[in-house]
């Protein structure tokens, strides 16, 4: 596949629907900014095709520092710096078990300012489009973050008085699919590109156990393709989890029983409140609203 324009080695294509409606898309232009959010630094390897070429304003939540305490930033800043990505104001605000505390104390207002932080560099970097961290159920970090991401896209897109496109993409499952029906952007790495993102991975050494995982599971060429879903409601208003354990609640109360962790979060008394938070500060009242 040849690359794109600019030797980005990443030709992107985006459609709602069957193939017959899709359209090739060139580099990002100065009329559209994009923006990163991610909960864990390491995401932002899922979509290094599109890292390179959309060049986003960036935003970690977390030092990623995990159980160990130890951070992995100096990982993530060279991919950035690789892809010629700019860092944003928030950086690895906070260190994981900071980030779980806050989530098991109900600390709104902390998620609440790192939206607000969030929301006043777009609107102050014209920022068109935001892409972040999906709505899986998979970590209670990564749904707080899919969370602040949608408060942040309300309040710059009320601020500046124009819409701010939202997508998601994947932390868990296939890094190539898409659900039928939803609009998506799909950027296709090259051979070189592929090579270079495969590279990246080997080279993040505080994540060779999950590489590792992730291609035993879904096979390497998986990674070649990424995909972007378009959010068409905030995460808030999605119900999925009133009826449905998420994974981190089964994870959490085995490692309970095993000792390892003191305390379990769990949906509906921990996530909820933060989500509930979250929207009051964007001023959005939705009819859909389940919790």
């Amino acid at each position: 596949m040849p690359p794109a324009a600019g030797g980005s080695g990443v030709r992107s294509r985006t459609w709602s629907g069957p193939p017959q409606g899709c359209r090739l898309c060139g580099r990002m232009t100065r009329e559209h900014r994009e923006a990163l959010v991610v909960g864990h630094p390491g995401h932002e390897l899922r979509v290094d095709g599109w890292l390179t070429l959309a060049k986003p304003l960036t935003f970690v939540m977390t030092d990623g520092s995990g159980p160990t305490g130890a951070g992995r930033f100096a990982s993530t800043e060279a991919i950035l710096r690789d892809a010629g990505a700019i860092r944003g104001s928030v950086f690895g605000a906070m260190t994981d078990r900071a980030a779980y505390d806050a989530i098991l104390s109900g600390d709104v207002a902390l998620f609440r300012g790192l939206s607000d932080a969030i929301a006043a560099e777009l609107v102050e970097h014209d920022i068109t489009s935001v892409a972040g961290d999906g709505w899986e159920g998979y970590n209670p970090v990564h749904d707080a973050c899919r969370l602040v991401i949608d408060a942040a896209v309300a309040l710059a897109s009320q601020r500046s008085g124009r819409a701010i496109e939202n997508w998601s993409f994947p932390l868990v499952g296939r890094p190539d699919f898409a659900s039928p029906g939803e609009e998506t952007r799909f950027f296709v790495l090259d051979d070189a590109a592929f090579a270079r993102k495969l590279e990246k991975a080997a080279r993040y050494r505080e994540l060779a156990a999950d590489v590792e995982w992730a291609f035993a599971e879904y096979g390497r060429d998986a990674f070649r393709t990424e995909v972007l879903t378009r959010i068409p409601r905030p995460a808030w208003d999605d119900a999925r989890f009133l009826h449905e354990r998420p994974f981190y609640e089964e994870h959490g109360e085995a490692r309970v029983r095993e000792g390892k962790y003191a305390e379990l979060i769990r949906y509906r008394d921990h996530v909820v409140p933060i989500a509930e938070g979250l929207r009051e500060l964007a001023a959005l009242r939705s009819p859909c609203a389940s919790f």
